[in-house]
C-alpha cells in the first residue's frame, strides 16, 4: 500500500499485486518454469552486454578516450555519438575495406552493435515479464 494524493486528499491505494494464496514467486517457479527461464536467459544476456560495454572502454587508450564518442568522465560511451558514428564508419568500410580489429573504429562499430542489442533485449525483458506476470494472475 502506497499514498497517493486524490481529489487534494492522500488517500493509501494498492501499489501492485501480492498474491493471496500462493506468492507470485513460488506460482513462476512451480507452473511458468519455461517462461520464467527464458526470461532470465535475457536478463543474463543485458548483464553481459554491460559487461562487454567495459570490457571494450577498459581496451581503449587514453587518447582514444578523448573521443566525442566517450563521456568526459571516461567511464561510459554517448550513445547517440556512437550511433552516428559507427553510420559513418560502415560507410567508410563499404569504400576502402575493414578497419583492423584493435582499431577505435571497429571498437565504436562493436558498441554500436551492443547498443543496438542492449535496446532489442531490453523491449523484450520488459514486454516477457508483463506477459509472465499476467499470466501469473491467471493462475
Amino acid at each position: 500500500m502506497v499514498l497517493k494524493k486524490k481529489a487534494g486528499k492522500e488517500q493509501e491505494v494498492q501499489d501492485g499485486w501480492i498474491g493471496h494464496i500462493i506468492p507470485f514467486d513460488l506460482v513462476q517457479v512451480t507452473h511458468l518454469k519455461d517462461e520464467l527461464e527464458a526470461l532470465r536467459v535475457k536478463e543474463q544476456r543485458l548483464v553481459e552486454v554491460t559487461a562487454k560495454y567495459e570490457e571494450v572502454l577498459d581496451s581503449l587508450s587514453e587518447e582514444e578516450k578523448e573521443s566525442e564518442c566517450i563521456k568526459e568522465s571516461k567511464d561510459a560511451f554517448v550513445n547517440a555519438q556512437v550511433i552516428k558514428e559507427a553510420k559513418l564508419l560502415k560507410a567508410e568500410i563499404k569504400k576502402s575495406g575493414a578497419f583492423s580489429k584493435d582499431s577505435l573504429e571497429a571498437k565504436i562499430i562493436e558498441v554500436d552493435k551492443l547498443i543496438s542489442e542492449e535496446k532489442t533485449v531490453k523491449k523484450e525483458v520488459k514486454a516477457e515479464a508483463a506477459a509472465l506476470h499476467m499470466l501469473t494472475k491467471e493462475l
